[in-house]
């Protein structure tokens, strides 16, 4: 099992970031991902790997993560973009539906009355 995390950089604010607030995330984003980590092998599952990526969700996650890595199932959230949201930055969740080079299931949350 693969956890993944894709932080979005862009030249906007790749250079504006104080390196202390940069690291301080980067130890935050980790320490999610390894909690998340231990609740699947609280859960039973045996192997499990946990990447925190720079670049942009829409490649890493449809293609080149899951080409790399040998994934046959990608399961990703909706983040409840609204549609002017999804109009300027196009949805990740979409971008993975059309361009994932295996199935994908997507989780929504209804409570907050995200559904597809």
């Amino acid at each position: 099992m693969l956890i993944v995390h894709v932080v979005e950089r862009s030249v906007d604010n790749t250079f504006s970031e104080d390196e202390d607030d940069v690291t301080t995330e980067v130890r935050r984003l980790n320490d999610t991902l390894a909690d998340y980590k231990q609740v699947a092998l609280d859960k039973g599952v045996n192997h499990v790997e946990t990447i925190l990526a720079y670049g942009s969700p829409k490649v890493l996650l449809s293609r080149e993560i899951p080409e790399e890595k040998h994934v046959d199932l990608i399961m990703v959230g909706q983040t409840g973009a609204n549609a002017v949201e999804r109009f300027v930055n196009g949805s990740t969740t979409d971008a993975i539906l059309r361009n994932a080079s295996c199935d994908v299931l997507v989780i929504s949350d209804k409570k907050k009355g995200i559904n597809k």
